[in-house]
């Protein structure tokens, strides 16, 4: 959910500046308060952008795997991409949905109940709360990459694999899947075998375009509705979704409102694990409030406010910046005249 006071401001809130404080212009309910002058502004530049992710650590379940194991993980046979996993809108509770006319051998699936634990909490798996961390380039969009790119020759990773989850959930030094930790190409054990769930909340203006290498399953829904789809248990692939008119139509986005968008991963087979995501255009709006000086409401950081009277050469007044002008008792000792 986008709560009040995160900063970012949805298209049924009059204002959002990060708190839920009131008496600084945005009150606690996210209503406009009088007395300041409030504007909608973007995101400042930042370095990086932390986005919070779900992952759910799934137990093997090969012939030889956990006996909670998930039917899904750790499958065997060929594998291949396979598109129409999912079906084409996310579920009323935002979750994929599975597609009973797919291919169980080609999708390396077995039924909807199976796909639901995925994205649930279950015998299954183990829920590990995190964030990713994008870094920000010098086109201005922002990168995740985890592309696990190994050289063969220098026997290094060029750029990092894609294990969040060593060490952690079911890999943890009290967890239940160490027994089936897999080696990678780096001749490290790993912990395979899990899902992820990022979420972010943007505000379109058109052109917003979201970029992806990834395996093994990824599907990214823009307002529910299905963009990328590389289902399937297969190597590293790219994707991407331009938010164009076209697509703009038929996602049923309109400009200046606030969408989600939403990438759904699995990793379900050793020897590697990818995950690329470049953010790019994605705007998020707040407000920011000053003192409105001169109308007559004392606020902020204001000494004092006469409203259309303030003059700064007033002496015991107030001034045009809110603040109390020369007046007995503050200390200086001033001239005045009287003009008779």
């Amino acid at each position: 959910t986008s709560p009040c006071g995160d900063g970012l401001k949805l298209p049924d809130e009059e204002c959002d500046d990060g708190n839920t404080q009131s008496g600084d212009g945005c009150d606690s309910e996210c209503k406009l308060e009088k007395g300041w002058n409030c504007t909608v502004t973007m995101d400042e530049a930042k370095t990086e952008l932390n986005v919070p992710v779900i992952y759910r650590d799934m137990l093997p379940g090969d012939p030889d795997g956990h006996p909670n194991g998930h039917p899904n993980f750790e499958v065997e046979g060929s594998t291949s991409v396979c598109s129409g996993i999912v079906q084409d809108v996310l579920g009323s509770d935002g979750k994929p949905q599975w597609n009973p006319d797919v291919s169980l051998t080609r999708s390396k699936t077995t039924n909807a109940e199976d796909f639901a634990d995925w994205w649930r909490d279950s015998e299954h798996s183990t829920l590990v709360l995190d964030n990713i961390t994008f870094v920000a380039q010098d086109d201005g969009t922002f990168v995740f990459d985890h592309s696990g790119k190994w050289d063969r020759e220098e026997e290094k990773w060029t750029t990092p694999p894609f294990f969040p989850l060593d060490g952690r959930g079911n890999a943890a030094p009290d967890g239940p899947e160490l027994e089936y930790l897999q080696t990678g190409d780096d001749d490290q054990e790993h912990n395979f075998y899990f899902t992820s769930e990022l979420r972010y909340w943007f505000e379109y203006m058109g052109g917003e375009a979201l970029n992806f290498i990834g395996d093994d399953d990824v599907w990214v829904f823009v307002n529910g509705h299905l963009a990328v789809d590389i289902g399937g248990v297969h190597g590293a692939l790219s994707g991407s979704v331009v938010l164009d008119d076209e697509k703009a139509a038929e996602f049923g986005l309109t400009k200046n409102q606030i969408y989600e968008i939403v990438v759904f991963q699995a990793e379900r087979h050793r020897m590697r694990s990818s995950y690329k995501l470049t953010i790019a255009k994605f705007n998020r709006t707040r407000t920011v409030c000053a003192a409105g000086c001169g109308d007559g409401v004392v606020n902020g950081d204001e000494e004092c406010d006469d409203g259309d009277d303030n003059n700064d050469t007033a002496y015991g007044g107030c001034t045009t910046e809110c603040k109390w002008g020369p007046r007995c008792g503050d200390g200086n000792v001033d001239v005045t005249e009287t003009v008779t």
